[in-house]
């Protein structure tokens, strides 16, 4: 710290220049690792949105299957209502 003194005296603002520097440095380096952090949370919470999709969607074919499965062809309004069901999840999923 005295270097830097001695030679701010003599008007050499070098040091003083690089110390400013080296905190910038320090402080942006800093902000960069908390946006960083940010940036890993957020991805991690869509990971966890994505896995719930996927979810609702293996669900809803299970679901699917299982009205195919009890439905025979012979009940017409269970055929329509299925054919709503489909409807809706295509255009919910395209």
């Amino acid at each position: 710290m005295q270097v830097i003194w001695e030679r701010l005296l003599v008007g050499d603002p070098g040091p003083l220049v690089a110390l400013f520097d080296a905190l910038l440095d320090a402080d942006l380096n800093r902000a960069a690792g908390g946006l960083l952090d940010d940036v890993a949370e957020r991805m991690l919470l869509a990971d966890e949105q994505i896995e719930d999709v996927q979810q609702a969607a293996e669900f809803s074919q299970a679901a699917k299957a299982a009205l195919l499965n009890c439905c025979d062809g012979d009940d017409v309004e269970l055929q329509k209502l299925m054919e709503q069901v489909q409807r809706e999840l295509d255009e919910s999923s395209g």
